[in-house]
């Protein structure tokens, strides 16, 4: 896409206003977005999901079954973190390890009414 074609990135954390602004001005087919706040905007604005807007988050959760994105999957996150402080107790360690270690759990795609 050419840059007059490309829809600029909303700010972080935009007012009701803003997001409207943005919105008209852009009319975008989807939104990706990590906040919870913009079904209520859309919902006030009469914008309707996903038949006016489709909106993905990107850390969704089964308690948002409407809404498609990624599952971050928190509670297998806190799980392994658990793991690994009880590991580390075992044996004995503690305080910042001498190298840092990285744990990927990896997130998976939930499909949603919100998508489509």
């Amino acid at each position: 896409w050419s840059a007059e074609e490309r829809v600029p990135p909303l700010s972080i954390t935009p007012t009701l206003d803003e997001f409207e602004d943005w919105y008209r001005s852009w009319k975008p087919d989807g939104l990706i977005t990590a906040h919870y706040h913009f079904p209520g905007y859309l919902k006030k604005l009469g914008i309707r999901i996903p038949e006016d807007l489709a909106v993905a988050l990107v850390s969704t959760t089964e308690r948002l079954p409407t809404f498609g994105g990624i599952d971050e999957g928190s509670r297998v996150i806190g799980s392994v973190a658990v793991d690994v402080l009880v590991a580390m107790a075992e044996r004995g360690q503690h305080g910042l390890p001498e190298r840092a270690q990285c744990i990927h759990v990896r997130g998976i795609w939930r499909d949603a009414p919100s998508l489509h």
